[in-house]
């Protein structure tokens, strides 16, 4: 009992908690942190910052991840970009009566030598959420939350919800997923379930074979700071 304490502390200080702060991450953009800058739907607790409409997570130092690699084995990180950066939630931050943020990722990374992409090239900018539950659903339920998001879901146990977009003629069209090119940019989202109660929400706008345009992750994440 005394290790739900913290959250259900949270969860009764939480004033302003409604479900709207969760169905806006599903979008993988910035509406999640366009929403809870507004008047009225700040999250206590959450490290945070407002400017100019939009809430900005406290981060913690960015991690040169391609560097890691070469310090453990020489020449592991050859053609490879990689940055990372955690959030600075220490304990779950209530969101709304039923959720919690645990924490929140952002990753960014370019390889140039990757045999099984095209070209040997691949660029994928990815955002994540780590949210836990005050009660436990399975992970069609959780995405049901989203009824107007057409979700594909794996059967196998232990499996994910995925959605895939690709960029059209200037706009992302949702697609299935057999009707993805490798060569063209897409957006992805992915939820998954990794122990009861603790679900995950992750964003990939990724290509093969060349270099994103910078315009895309900047319509999607204006404050994106892993740049290189």
């Amino acid at each position: 009992m005394k290790k739900c304490l913290p959250f259900l502390m949270l969860l009764s200080l939480h004033a302003h908690a409604d479900d709207e702060a969760l169905r806006q991450m599903f979008n993988c953009d910035g509406s999640f942190f366009r929403y809870i800058a507004q008047p009225g739907k700040a999250i206590t607790g959450l490290p945070a910052t407002v400017e100019n409409g939009r809430a900005a997570l406290r981060m913690q130092p960015i991690r040169d991840q391609a560097q890691e690699m070469e310090e453990d084995v020489s020449g592991a990180s050859e053609g490879l970009t990689s940055l990372l950066r955690h959030s600075a939630i220490e304990e779950p931050v209530a969101l709304t009566p039923q959720w919690a943020l645990r924490n929140y990722v952002e990753e960014h990374f370019y390889n140039t030598n990757s045999p099984m992409d095209v070209n040997g090239v691949s660029e994928t900018y990815q955002w994540g959420f780590r949210l836990l539950g005050q009660r436990d659903m399975t992970l069609k339920q959780f995405v049901a939350q989203r009824p107007d998001l057409k979700f594909t879901c794996s059967k196998e146990k232990g499996g994910v919800c995925t959605l895939y977009r690709q960029w059209d003629k200037g706009a992302w069209k949702t697609i299935k997923p057999s009707q993805q090119y490798a060569d063209v940019p897409r957006l992805l989202l992915m939820a998954s379930k990794s122990d009861p109660k603790h679900f995950s929400l992750e964003c990939s706008l990724l290509v093969e074979g060349e270099r994103l345009p910078p315009q895309l992750i900047k319509d999607l994440q204006p404050d994106w700071a892993l740049n290189f």
